[in-house]
């Protein structure tokens, strides 16, 4: 199926992110869209509301979609997000270098669940919400290896839940992969396709 007519020189899709991989997602389906920075602050709403656990994603990417829908009224909006799940323990955006390398240390030598969300709110204001989840396994790694990671590769480490991207496997560490691409790189967009199609074709 081809998506090239949704891509329009007057946008009415409005994307809650300003992620550079979620950007060039939309770009591979030649998908324009206005990027517009949501108003989510995802650590207090994780710290608020961590018996979500499985469903947070799922929360968090309505909570940005709700924070920007009085200015884009009449608009698709696309709200987007994901955690990590390893060792029973909820994984999102480490706030700052110890984090990660906590984060990073439970990852390794483990197999860890990636559940990504992505909810759209249409112009007769449906909000819809649809998640996809993929299995990442993990090398082992040695914590140095880990911190010298983590201090050379800032703009990959606060980006992404993991604080790693498999396009960009600087770690060389991820062996084994489940799911869809796009679902473990946190923007499973299949899943609202059609519904872009519906009303932009």
């Amino acid at each position: 199926m081809k998506y090239s007519k949704l891509y329009t020189e007057n946008p009415q899709i409005i994307l809650a992110s300003r992620s550079k991989t979620r950007r060039r997602i939309l770009k591979k389906y030649n998908i324009r869209a206005r990027y517009v920075e949501h108003k989510v602050d995802e650590d207090i709403e994780i710290a608020n509301n961590k018996h979500l656990k499985k469903k947070m994603a799922v929360f968090l990417a309505k909570k940005k979609i709700k924070s920007i829908e009085k200015e884009y009224k009449g608009k698709l909006i696309i709200g987007s997000d994901q955690i990590i799940l390893c060792k029973n323990l909820l994984i999102n955006k480490p706030r700052h270098e110890k984090e990660a390398v906590k984060n990073l240390m439970i990852l390794q030598n483990n197999c860890h669940t990636l559940i990504s969300a992505i909810c759209v709110l249409t112009p007769d204001e449906r909000l819809l919400s649809f998640e996809d989840t993929a299995q990442v396994f993990m090398s082992k790694i040695n914590e140095y290896e880990i911190r010298t990671y983590v201090k050379n590769n800032k703009n990959i480490v606060y980006e992404t839940s993991g604080s790693y991207k498999i396009e960009k496997d600087k770690l060389n560490c991820i062996q084994k992969i489940k799911g869809d691409t796009e679902t473990v790189q946190g923007f499973p967009i299949k899943k609202i396709l059609p519904i872009l199609k519906m009303y932009y074709k």
